[in-house]
């Protein structure tokens, strides 16, 4: 629920990138075309936004037929920004718009507006929201996974229903590396095996309304299986904040069937920082960039000419002057992503399209787009690497 996209600048603040500009009937055009992989509207939920923005977002989410997604606690540096117990009203705000089949993340987070009040009391808000049906999700992160917060949870009773990892390249490190170790760390807090296996597959597909698909082992599902060991032995883990707690069992994937096909765990991929940094391909066109069909170096043009016409970069004009485009020229979203990422990148990544082109210097983006554009790409048109 932001105009500049999910990955825009300052999300979270500036009514989320000015949310007058946010065009609706575009937003419900989009749901009604992609029902099959659009699954429900995440807010954020902070004091910097109020609570209009909330009720807002929750009506947007409640006309499309989508689940509303939020997440628990005040991010830090909005606490310490405004200094005042005003962050303290917004998860009670939070708490009671929720319905059933709706779903919080970071649900064992620390931060202000927890789950919990200053004295460690539970929220009796809590309790009534579980009984509504509303989902709770982990949501591990770099910082909304805190153990004291899980354990004091944990002995309420109050599980979450799934483990999100929320893995990115700004998450992934020593805390978390895979949702293999997420699940480790629950089998850590004591909870048993099958339960979390459920937590990560039939829980998961409830939630998406899809369990007569996926989530289970039966016939009519697909067979989509994770092979895992359960090693046993002493584990060192972290939370978010890098608070150290200990473990008697560890799942190990060793491999997965997708469609048929066998493919062997690779866990160690996750050590190799090039797997897993975005950055942009300097030297020379990405050898990737020569698989883009000739729409997708047509659109790479198109893009070119609408930083031409502008002489800065504002990103929200930005974001919606591309897709305006690419929407007269027909092409999928999804290639039209795709092409920018190859172009930029030489390797697919999860930025938003605006939002990759303004970090990089404006000369050098429209010379890499123009050069795709006009077909001076081979399949050896580059052997550089990365920066």
């Amino acid at each position: 629920m932001a105009a500049g996209g999910v990955a825009a600048f300052g999300f979270g603040t500036d009514d989320s990138m000015q949310i007058e500009t946010i065009d609706l009937r575009r937003f419900f055009r989009m749901v009604e075309e992609n029902r099959d992989i659009i699954k429900g509207l995440k807010s954020a939920v902070s004091v910097a936004l109020g609570e209009e923005f909330l009720a807002l977002a929750k009506s947007i989410a409640h006309s499309a037929g989508l689940p509303f997604i939020v997440h628990l606690g005040e991010f830090d540096d909005y606490v310490k920004f405004y200094r005042s117990p005003d962050y303290r009203s917004i998860t009670p705000a939070l708490l009671k718009r929720l319905d059933r089949g709706d779903l919080i993340t970071h649900c064992y987070t620390p931060e202000p507006g927890c789950m919990f009040d200053e004295t460690g009391e539970l929220l009796p808000a809590i309790r009534e929201m579980l009984d509504r049906g509303v989902f709770l999700d982990l949501g591990h992160s770099s910082h909304g996974f805190s153990v004291e917060v899980a354990r004091r949870a944990l002995a309420h009773g109050i599980r979450p229903h799934t483990l999100g990892t929320d893995l990115h390249v700004s998450s992934i490190g020593p805390v978390m590396q895979s949702l293999a170790d997420v699940m480790s760390k629950m089998l850590a807090l004591g909870i048993e095996l099958p339960a979390v296996v459920r937590m990560v597959t039939a829980n998961a597909a409830a939630w998406l309304q899809m369990g007569d698909q996926i989530g289970a082992l039966r016939p009519g599902c697909r067979a989509d299986v994770t092979v895992f060991k359960l090693e046993q032995g002493r584990c060192e883990w972290m939370d978010s904040h890098r608070n150290p707690f200990q473990g008697t069992q560890r799942i190990v994937p060793t491999g997965c069937l997708k469609d048929g096909a066998w493919y062997p765990a690779q866990m160690e991929l996750a050590d190799v920082k090039p797997n897993r940094n975005v950055a942009v391909w300097k030297a020379g066109v990405p050898p990737a960039a020569a698989a883009l069909s000739r729409p997708q170096r047509a659109f790479l043009g198109a893009v070119a000419d609408v930083l031409d016409e502008r002489e800065t970069w504002d990103q929200i004009a930005l974001h919606y002057a591309i897709e305006h485009r690419r929407e007269q020229m027909g092409l999928p979203l999804r290639e039209g992503v795709c092409a920018l990422h190859l172009a930029l990148y030489g390797k697919l990544a999860g930025q938003q399209a605006a939002w990759c082109l303004a970090r990089s210097k404006r000369d050098f983006v429209m010379e890499r787009l123009r050069s795709i554009a006009q077909g001076r790409v081979a399949a050896s048109a580059a052997t550089g690497g990365e920066e």
